[in-house]
């Protein structure tokens, strides 16, 4: 065995004895000034105030990314009647939108879904058939298909309005879902964080615009915006004694042919309906966005027959 002689390594204004494996530093030499300094702030585990914390700067480069994993949770409500009656009925609150999951309808009952924003006066609450890419926004059914919406109103229900035979289960889901910052570059010591808002940045004022409408007594379109943008909601009103088709487009006003020049999509308004949608983030047009009323459905449709001024009348959203 080899013996090794304790020995002393020096240490600033103090010393490491090995044998002791001790470290020794003067009491007044800088280190312990800066040990202690540092002990101050972080010297116990918890929760600190900003007074007792060591705060980090982010580098004025530095990008932070996040997940894109964005959904924070949902709330799910089931119901089963036999009658005409209310099946679900939920608060909206930090929610945006959801699905009605029909589980059952053997009976072909007619299914409504509705909006309100006292859960006393209902309108109408437009749904889209999942399971199909071509059917357009409905407040009714009476199949067994789920059905998706977005609203902005307080309270959403689905009731049976026409009870033919049967039962009719339903479960309503409601998405909550958190704004995503990906790959954003903070600079350093600035005001950014806690100051994140959504605006629609095609617009000047972070805003979408409200374009008031009513239609007139002929297939002609007219423009909602002249340029490339985001349609980002409508709400729409039909007046007349049968169905009016709104025709959506992605072309000029004025490079518009009813009937030959086709449109991106369509809404279809029952007589005495209500078409009321908003798009958290938009739909985009490339070139402008423009629209125009006939009576029958079809992309290329240029139906006259009985329109009149004012059948359709709400206001467009975009940005």
């Amino acid at each position: 065995m080899t013996y090794i002689p304790p020995y002393t390594l020096t240490f600033g204004s103090g010393n490491v004895d090995a044998s002791t494996q001790r470290v020794t530093l003067a009491a007044d030499g800088a280190a312990v000034t800066a040990l202690t300094a540092i002990n101050n702030k972080l010297g116990s585990l918890g929760q600190k105030t900003m007074a007792g914390s060591a705060p980090v700067t982010l580098a004025s480069d530095q990008v932070v990314n996040v997940s894109p994993d964005n959904v924070l949770d949902n709330a799910t409500t089931s119901g089963t009647v036999s009658s005409a009656a209310t099946v679900v009925s939920v608060s909206t609150a930090g929610f945006s939108g959801g699905s009605f999951h029909i589980t059952g309808n053997a009976g072909a009952n007619t299914i409504t879904f509705e909006q309100s924003n006292d859960n006393s006066n209902w309108a109408l609450l437009p749904t889209t058939d999942v399971s199909s890419s071509t059917t357009s926004p409905s407040s009714t059914t009476t199949g067994a298909t789920p059905r998706a919406y977005a609203t902005s109103m307080a309270y959403v229900r689905a009731r049976v309005s026409t009870y033919v035979s049967g039962s009719v289960s339903i479960t309503l889901t409601q998405k909550r879902v958190a704004p995503q910052i990906i790959g954003q570059a903070l600079a350093g010591n600035s005001a950014v964080i806690g100051d994140i808002g959504i605006q629609y940045r095609a617009n000047a004022t972070g805003a979408a615009t409200a374009l008031s409408y009513i239609s007139g007594g002929t297939t002609a379109a007219s423009a909602i915006k002249a340029s490339a943008g985001r349609l980002i909601g409508w709400q729409l009103s039909n007046s007349a004694a049968s169905v009016r088709s709104v025709k959506l487009f992605n072309v000029a006003s004025g490079s518009i042919t009813m009937g030959t020049t086709s449109a991106v999509f369509e809404i279809d308004i029952p007589a005495g309906g209500v078409s009321n949608i908003q798009l958290p983030g938009g739909i985009a047009f490339g070139t402008a966005i423009a629209a125009a009323i006939t009576s029958a459905k079809g992309l290329t449709d240029n139906t006259a027959t009985g329109l009149a001024s004012g059948d359709v009348s709400g206001a467009f959203f975009y940005a």
